[in-house]
């Protein structure tokens, strides 16, 4: 791990939280997590690193394993490599399968780790697993990468959604052409929207108030 170590410290509260909100499912409400297990898988992290002895020791709660269970331990968790690597184990385990929540938890984790192509490599293999992951997840992703900054990294984002037969939303657009128009870059600005166009999305209120607003700032005339 590196320096998106301590931003993700810093923000694994907040990260999930939003996550959280933005893709509530009705489902995420049945049942809550046992607290008491959610500390002890913790403990057990805190105290042994991740190593083979450590997979031992956490099989034990397999059996009690839930998408909130793996969120809170997210979220309870501050170092973010032990965090990915739980994430990963629980994704092994029998009749476990991650949900949208937990995923958006992943994409924080990752990003914050700037860790992208593990991104991919996980979207992939939750995919092929059958696992419910959706478009809203990747908007997350698109969320998390403008707040840091990475905002040329945002066109290579609607390539892979495509590449994974996922139909970015007007939403998926919106949070990316404002990322961009905030970080004055008008002329990727600009292709994004002609991407969102041509792929057959069509641009809303919102979409011409955040185009027409950087345009304005910049003295430019627009162009649609």
């Amino acid at each position: 791990c590196d320096k998106g170590e301590e931003k993700w410290k810093s923000g694994t509260h907040t990260a999930c939280h939003e996550g959280r909100s933005r893709i509530a499912f009705v489902q995420w409400k049945r049942t809550s997590p046992d607290m008491r297990i959610v500390q002890k898988v913790c403990e057990i992290m805190k105290c042994h690193g991740w190593e083979y002895a450590i997979e031992k020791e956490l099989k034990r709660f397999a059996v009690c394993l839930s998408p909130q269970l793996v969120v809170e331990v997210l979220k309870a968790q501050p170092d973010a490599c032990l965090a990915f690597r739980f994430f990963i184990w629980a994704g092994q385990q029998r009749g476990f399968c991650y949900d949208s929540v937990t995923n958006a938890c992943m994409m924080h984790i990752l990003c914050h780790l700037r860790k992208f192509e593990e991104i991919w490599a996980v979207v992939d293999n939750i995919r092929r697993g059958g696992c419910d992951f959706r478009v809203e997840v990747f908007n997350v992703l698109i969320k998390v990468q403008a707040h840091l900054g990475m905002v040329e990294d945002l066109i290579k984002v609607f390539d892979k959604m495509k590449n994974l037969s996922f139909i970015p939303t007007v939403s998926s657009y919106n949070t990316a052409l404002d990322a961009l128009v905030k970080a004055n870059k008008l002329v990727l600005a600009q292709k994004i929207l002609m991407k969102m166009i041509c792929e057959g999305c069509s641009p809303d209120k919102v979409t011409f108030d955040i185009v027409i607003h950087g345009h304005s700032k910049s003295g430019e005339q627009v162009n649609f």
